[in-house]
C-alpha cells in the first residue's frame, strides 16, 4: 500500500532533501537534516521529509524513526500522527498503526486513507467491532469508492455477518443518496438486488435513488415493488410520500406519510413531511396546518434535557453567528442568501458554517470563504453538534434548512442564546419553542397571521431574502408571442405545487385565449402517471392535450434558456414560487400570482412587491385570470415588459446585495440585543 505524505514541498529546505533522496543520496539528505536541527518549528517538517524519502525507497524502520522523532516535537499536528501510523503498518506493527491513526484523527485530520489503514489495522489485529466501525466510516464518508465497499464487506464477513457483501452495498448506496450522489448509490443498488432480489428495503432505496436521478417512472415501479415484498416500514412509506408529493399527488402523498407515522409515530421526519405536504394542498385551513406543525414539533424537541446556559457575548468582539444546513450548495437557499451574507462586515458579524450534507459546488466554496469556520457535521450527534457550537461561543444560531435537510433536534438543545428561522424549508412556522424568531418580511408575513406562529416575527425592511442572479444566464429575448401570434404561458415550478385548483384557473385562462399554450417543466413530468393525471385535469375543462407541454429538468442555463420560449409565467397556489419565480422575473417573463394562506404562499408576492409590480398580485381567483389575460392580449406591451424587466429586477431591492447585508447585519445586531 502506497501513502501520501502531506508535506510543504514549497519550502527549500524540504525541497532539498527530497532532491538527494531522488538521486538516492540518503546521507546527504540526513547530513542536511541534522545541519538544521536548530531551524525551531520547521524541524518536524525536515524529518518528515525525511521519512516520506525513505520510505519511498523501502527503508521503513529508518523512516520510522524520523517519524517517531517529528511526531514528539510536533505532537498537536495531526498530519505526524498519521504518517508515522503509516509508517508502523508498513513494518506490520498493527496496534502502534492504530493509537497514532486515533491520535490523528482525534486532533481533527479526516483522510480516506486514514480510515481505510486504521480499518485494516484493526482486522490484521482481529479487532473485528473496531474494524467494522471505522469500515462503516470510511463507506459513509467515501461512499464512491469500490475498494471501501470490498474492505468493508470483508470486515463484515470475517464478523460473521453471513450476508456482508449486501450490507456493505447498501450501507454505501445509502451514503452516495446523503452525499447527493445518486448515480453511484443506483449502481451500488443494482448489485444489491442482484445478491438479494427478494429484499424489500433494497427495492426501496432504489426508489431513493431514481427518484434523486430525476426518473420518477422507475422510481414508482421501484416502490410499488418494495411494498408487494412487504416493506412496509415507515421508510418506505416516507419515500413513497415524497414521490408521490413530487409528480403532483399531495393528498396521497399526505395519506402516505401518515402511514409512515403510525408506524413511528414520533418520528419527526414523516410527521415534518405531513406537514409541509400539507401546504400544497387547497382548502386545508391554517388552523389545521398549525396543529400538525406542532405534531411535529413535539416529536423534534421530545427528550431534551434543559440546555446549558450560553455565555454572554464578549463586548468588543464580532457577533458569532451559526449557519445549520444540509444544502450549502447551488440550492434555492443559497441562491436567496448568499450574496447577502458575503455582504456583510466580517469585523461585525463572524460566520460559522455547520454543515449537515456532503454535496459541494462553487457555492459552497464561496459560502466558506464567507465563514472564519466550518463545521462538517453529518456523522456528528445532535448533542455532539451542541456541544460544538456552544465551544465556538455563538451569539446566534439561524436554521436555514427546516425539517428537511435540517438538525431540529441541534436546535432543540439551544446552542445560542438567540436562535432563529430564516430562508431554507421555511414554508410556516416551525413550531419550535426553543426557535426565538422568525425573518419575514411585511408583504411576505402580514400582522393578521402572526397568531398562527409561535416565534417572534422580525421584518426586514425591504424583502427577507435576496436573489443572486446567475452570471451564465442567457439574454433575454424577444417576445415569442410577437412571432408566434399566440401566448406562450409557463410554470417551472416544483410539480408538487401544481393540483387540480389551480389549473381549473390556468383553464379558465387558456379558454379566453384559444391558442394559447403552456409549458410545465420539472422532473416529476417524467412520471407517467404525473403526466396523465395533468392532461386529465386540463381536459375536464375543454383544454386540449397538444396545448399543454410537460417537459423533464433540464441543466439550469437551459431552464433559464426556456423563458425565451415563454411570454407570461403563472404562479401557483396555494404554495408559490420562491426562487422560480426570481428566475422567470430575471428572464423577462412577468408573474402573475394569488397570495396562499400561508408563509409557503406569498413568496411570489414579497418578490414582486421588492421589485415595485405589485399590479401582478391579484386579490382573488378572477383577479388572477384577469390580469393574466389582459397582459396576454397585449403583445407589443408585453415585449415592453419583457425589454426593461431584468434591469428593473437588477437595480431593485430583491437584488441589491449590500443593503440587505447592511439589514441583515443591522437585524442580527438587533436581535442579540434583545437577549
Amino acid at each position: 500500500m502506497k501513502f501520501a505524505f502531506s508535506l510543504a514541498t514549497d519550502n527549500p529546505d524540504v525541497a532539498t532533501i527530497l532532491s538527494f533522496a531522488r538521486e538516492n543520496s540518503f546521507d546527504r539528505a540526513e547530513a542536511y537534516v541534522s545541519s538544521r536541527t536548530g531551524s525551531g518549528a520547521g524541524y518536524p517538517e525536515l524529518l518528515t521529509a525525511l521519512a516520506a524519502s525513505q520510505a519511498e525507497a523501502g527503508r521503513w524502520q529508518e523512516a520510522r524513526e524520523n517519524c517517531k522523532r517529528a511526531a514528539a516535537l510536533d505532537p498537536q499536528n495531526p498530519n505526524r500522527h498519521a504518517h508515522l501510523g503509516f509508517l508502523h503498518f508498513a513494518v506490520r506493527d498493527y496496534g502502534r498503526a492504530r493509537q497514532a491513526l486515533e491520535r490523528a484523527i482525534g486532533l481533527g485530520r479526516e483522510k480516506e486513507t486514514d480510515y481505510s489503514v486504521l480499518c485494516l489495522s484493526c482486522l490484521r489485529s482481529r479487532d473485528f467491532a473496531a474494524a467494522a466501525k471505522y469500515g462503516e466510516r470510511l463507506v459513509q464518508a467515501w461512499p464512491s469508492g469500490a475498494r471501501n465497499v470490498k474492505l468493508y464487506a470483508e470486515v463484515l464477513r470475517l464478523s460473521g455477518v453471513s450476508d456482508a457483501p449486501h450490507i456493505a452495498l447498501l450501507t454505501a448506496a445509502t451514503a452516495c443518496l446523503i452525499a447527493g450522489q445518486p448515480t453511484p448509490a443506483l449502481q451500488f443498488l443494482q448489485k444489491a438486488r442482484e445478491l438479494a432480489p427478494g429484499d424489500g428495503g433494497t427495492w426501496s432505496l432504489l426508489a431513493v435513488a431514481h427518484r434523486d436521478c430525476g426518473c420518477y417512472q422507475e422510481a414508482e415501479q421501484c416502490m410499488e415493488q418494495a411494498l408487494q415484498l412487504g416493506k412496509g416500514c415507515w421508510r418506505t412509506y416516507n419515500s413513497l410520500g415524497l414521490i408521490l408529493q413530487e409528480t403532483c399527488r399531495p393528498s396521497a402523498a399526505l395519506e402516505a406519510f401518515r402511514n409512515a407515522v403510525e408506524r413511528e409515530p414520533s418520528n419527526p421526519i414523516p410527521l415534518g413531511n405531513a406537514a409541509m405536504s400539507m401546504h400544497y394542498i387547497a382548502g386545508i385551513p391554517p388552523d389545521r396546518i398549525r396543529t400538525e406543525i406542532d405534531h411535529y414539533a413535539r416529536a423534534a424537541m421530545q427528550g431534551v434535557t434543559a440546555p446549558v446556559p450560553s455565555p454572554a457575548r464578549k463586548p468588543g468582539k464580532p457577533l458569532r453567528v451559526g449557519l445549520l444546513s444540509g444544502s450549502f450548495h447551488r440550492h434555492p437557499a443559497l441562491y436567496l442568501s448568499l450574496s447577502g451574507l458575503e455582504a456583510m462586515d466580517r469585523e461585525v458579524i463572524e460566520l460559522f458554517a455547520y454543515a449537515n450534507g456532503g454535496r459541494r459546488d462553487d457555492f459552497t466554496g464561496r459560502l466558506q470563504g464567507a465563514c472564519s469556520a466550518w463545521r462538517d457535521i453529518r456523522s456528528a450527534s445532535d448533542d455532539a453538534v451542541a456541544e460544538r457550537m456552544r465551544a465556538d461561543g455563538l451569539d446566534i444560531l439561524i436554521d436555514m434548512a427546516g425539517s428537511n435537510q435540517g438538525r431540529p433536534g441541534v436546535m432543540a438543545r439551544k446552542p445560542a442564546p438567540v436562535q432563529i428561522k430564516w430562508v431554507g424549508g421555511l414554508y410556516n412556522t416551525t413550531g419550535m419553542t426553543c426557535i426565538d424568531w422568525l425573518l419575514a418580511d411585511a408583504a411576505q408575513l402580514p400582522e393578521a397571521d402572526e397568531y398562527l406562529y409561535s416565534e417572534n416575527i422580525y421584518r426586514l425592511p425591504d424583502g427577507y431574502v435576496v436573489y443572486d442572479p446567475p452570471d451564465y444566464a442567457p439574454e433575454v429575448g424577444e417576445a415569442p408571442g410577437l412571432a408566434n401570434q399566440h401566448v406562450t404561458f409557463c410554470s417551472f415550478n416544483n410539480p408538487a405545487k401544481i393540483n387540480a385548483e389551480i389549473v381549473g384557473v390556468w383553464a379558465s385562462i387558456f379558454n379566453q385565449l384559444s391558442d394559447s399554450r403552456l409549458i410545465l417543466k420539472g422532473s416529476g413530468f417524467t412520471s407517467l402517471a404525473a403526466r396523465r393525471l395533468v392532461h386529465g385535469w386540463f381536459e375536464s375543462h375543454g383544454i386540449e392535450r397538444h396545448r399543454i407541454l410537460m417537459e423533464p429538468a433540464v441543466p439550469h442555463r437551459e431552464l433559464l434558456d426556456t423563458y425565451n420560449r415563454s411570454d407570461i409565467a403563472l404562479d401557483t397556489w396555494p404554495y408559490s414560487g420562491g426562487l422560480t419565480t426570481c428566475e422567470a422575473l430575471w428572464m423577462g417573463n412577468p408573474v402573475v400570482t394569488l397570495p396562499g394562506p400561508t408563509f409557503a404562499g406569498r413568496h411570489s408576492t414579497s418578490h414582486l412587491t421588492n421589485i415595485g409590480r405589485t399590479e401582478w398580485i391579484a386579490n382573488s381567483r378572477d383577479d388572477y385570470i384577469a390580469k393574466a389575460v389582459a397582459l396576454a392580449r397585449n403583445l407589443p406591451a408585453l415585449d415592453e415588459i419583457r425589454r426593461s424587466l431584468r434591469h428593473e429586477v437588477a437595480v431593485s431591492p430583491l437584488c441589491n446585495a449590500v443593503a440587505f447585508g447592511q439589514n441583515l447585519q443591522t437585524a442580527l445586531l438587533d436581535l442579540a440585543a434583545r437577549r
